[in-house]
Order: C-alpha cells, then sequence, then structure tokens
C-alpha cells in the first residue's frame, strides 16, 4: 500500500511540474522554467545525494548539476578566450618575425654589393702578393 502512495505521489509531482512548465507568465516576473531529466544509475544518485548532504555547498542534486553545467559551459568559454589570445600572440609575433624576415631580404642587394666589394679587394690583394713574391723569388730557380 505504501509503495502504491509513493507513485502515486511521484506522478502527481511529476504532473505537476510538467503541468506548471506549459503555463505561460501570467504576470509573475519569473521566466519560464523547463524541466530537463536526466538518467541516472542509482549507484550513482547514491552518490551523488551523499555528496550534497555532507556539502555546505549544494542543497539539491540539481543545484549541483546546474552548477556543474554553468562551471562547465564558462570554462569553455575562458578556454577559448585563452586559445584566441593565444593566437593573437603568436600571430603578431609572426608578423614581426614577417617584417624582420622582409627587411634583411631588401638588405641582401647591398650585402651581395659589399661582399663582391670585398672580394674584389682581396683578389686585388692577392693578386698583388703573387707578383711581389714572383719578384722576391722568381730568381730562386737560378741559386
Amino acid at each position: 500500500m505504501l509503495c502504491m502512495q509513493i507513485v502515486a505521489f511521484k506522478t502527481i509531482k511529476i504532473l505537476t511540474i510538467f503541468a506548471m512548465s506549459g503555463k505561460e507568465n501570467e504576470g509573475d516576473e519569473k521566466p519560464e522554467k523547463k524541466l530537463v531529466g536526466v538518467r541516472i544509475e542509482e549507484d550513482r544518485h547514491k552518490e551523488w545525494k551523499e555528496f550534497v548532504d555532507e556539502s555546505n555547498e549544494f542543497s539539491s542534486i540539481a543545484q549541483m548539476i546546474r552548477v556543474g553545467v554553468e562551471s562547465v559551459m564558462s570554462d569553455e568559454s575562458e578556454s577559448l578566450e585563452e586559445t584566441l589570445e593565444m593566437l593573437r600572440d603568436e600571430l603578431e609575433a609572426l608578423r614581426e618575425e614577417q617584417k624582420r624576415t622582409r627587411r634583411h631580404v631588401e638588405d641582401l642587394p647591398n650585402e651581395l654589393d659589399d661582399a663582391e666589394m670585398v672580394a674584389e679587394e682581396v683578389i686585388y690583394r692577392l693578386d698583388e702578393l703573387r707578383d711581389a713574391d714572383m719578384q722576391n723569388f722568381g730568381d730562386r730557380d737560378e741559386v
């Protein structure tokens, strides 16, 4: 008999919740709320219930679930913001590197001109040294 009363009470409670969720706001300031059901194993329900009972943070499993969902959504949003900020920083670093590379490439013709001048100077001095050596040591064959 007690079992039938509990089932009847739960049925009435569920029907009341569904009936309430279907009503439109009739002048009261509270927004319409929707019911979201979640099926979980009995062991998990017991674990959650014990956690809520021992916790000072939550007054019900429903509150714990709402806080958890909001936390996940907030963390995801923050994570996306952090990722975007990191990508912006990396993009800015790449832009700076590109500017430095572009300046370096633009300076290459001047550096090549300088290298050509140095090479010509080295060749000229080597020719002078060879000529001087030939004058100083050219008579060696005769000794």
